[in-house]
């Protein structure tokens, strides 16, 4: 029986609060339990550089987040728990697909769309004031969670995908646990 794969993740630019866990934390913990899922869950520190310029603060949110889920319960045997900044590969993978793929795709990522709305609604001239490259959607492994609406979203949480799946079968495998 093949395992439904689960990823997800949460910025790390504050402390985890209800919303979180309502929204977020209690489904991604019942989920490392179930046995038919294969989570792969991680900590957002590259997607924080889009709203947070303060190392300290990601820092710290970093260390409250990754505390918050472990005391909650989550299992670590069944899911895999990272931080961005830790798979070099989210980086480079990253950057290759950021060559390849077209404006008119980003142009498309809700985010984006939601922040030249947001100067659109204020009366800001400039509709790309205050937009940076980190809203757009070939930094996909950076951040996962944006949108599923391009298809180079979904190539780029694919291939992501496939990376981790190769590396927790290869710890699978360490621990004398292959599938």
């Amino acid at each position: 029986m093949s395992k439904t794969i689960v990823l997800t993740g949460i910025t790390t630019t504050g402390t985890p609060h209800l919303g979180n866990y309502v929204g977020a934390i209690r489904p991604a913990i019942d989920a490392s339990h179930d046995h038919n899922v294969l989570p792969f869950y991680f900590l957002a520190d590259y997607h924080a550089l889009i709203k947070c310029l303060e190392p300290e603060r990601v820092a710290q949110s970093t260390l409250e987040i990754a505390a918050t889920w472990l005391a909650l319960g989550l299992d670590t045997d069944n899911a895999v728990f990272y931080r961005q900044s830790d798979v070099p590969e989210i980086a480079e993978l990253s950057w290759m697909l950021s060559c390849v793929t077209a404006k008119g795709l980003m142009n498309r990522a809700h985010a984006y769309k939601a922040a030249v709305q947001a100067n659109d609604e204020s009366g800001e001239a400039d509709p790309d004031k205050g937009v940076n490259m980190g809203l757009l959607p070939t930094k996909g492994l950076t951040l996962p969670l944006l949108s599923y609406g391009g298809s180079g979203m979904m190539t780029n949480v694919l291939a992501l995908a496939l990376l981790l799946r190769i590396d927790y079968e290869s710890r699978q495998m360490m621990r004398g646990q292959a599938t």
